[in-house]
């Protein structure tokens, strides 16, 4: 799983380093003046930028809501079970949301 995971994000690191690459490219060879080659360049790096940031917090949403999703499966599994109680279900939730937390302040 890790190995899938890491060839993805390899692949969408290429993606978006050929693209960014491409379009810098054009924009050189482009028959343009100097200063505006260079705001070419200036407004797609921010949109670019832009991007990456979106994608980037609906990425780390999607993480949080899965984990959540993770952690209720399992601590709700215990539960029912009758392996721990109410408290402690309730107890582990809280527990390993505020290490989640800690996971993303380290970011």
């Amino acid at each position: 799983m890790e190995e899938q995971r890491g060839s993805k994000k390899g692949f969408v690191l290429g993606m978006l380093l050929g693209s960014i690459a491409g379009a810098i490219g054009g924009i050189l060879l482009a028959p343009k003046s100097g200063k505006d080659t260079r705001a070419d360049i200036k407004r797609y790096s921010m949109e670019v930028k832009d991007k990456v940031a979106n994608k980037y917090s609906a990425t780390k949403d999607a993480a949080k809501d899965t984990y959540n999703k993770i952690v209720d499966a399992v601590v709700t599994g215990y539960r029912e079970s009758k392996k721990i109680t109410k408290n402690e279900a309730r107890e582990i939730k809280q527990e390993l949301e505020n290490e989640y937390k800690k996971i993303n302040e380290e970011e």
